[in-house]
């Protein structure tokens, strides 16, 4: 009974986590979106998720490295308050 009773605290305290980080759901955007966005000077933060041999071949200025395999490990280097924009090839 304890461990299941358990199970049910581990789980419920799991969603209640989930729920609090994932306040905004993701969105698509087009690069030509990106593009206007950069054009206006608004501020975000462009995060280029392929391996880093991909990067130094070529990558939007100002973006940051930061592999996909990265990001669990290093998100707390991304902005709180800022738009994140993620891209891949």
């Amino acid at each position: 009974m304890i461990k299941k009773k358990t199970i049910f605290c581990l789980g419920l305290m799991w969603g209640f986590t989930v729920c609090i980080f994932a306040q905004v759901e993701p969105k698509r955007i087009s690069n030509a979106e990106v593009k206007q966005m950069l054009d206006q000077k608004k501020v975000v933060t462009i995060v280029d998720v392929r391996g880093i041999n991909a990067y130094k071949a070529g990558h939007i200025p100002t973006s940051i490295s930061m592999p996909s395999g990265e990001i669990s490990s290093r998100h707390k280097e991304l902005p709180k308050n800022e738009l994140i924009v993620l891209y891949c090839s």
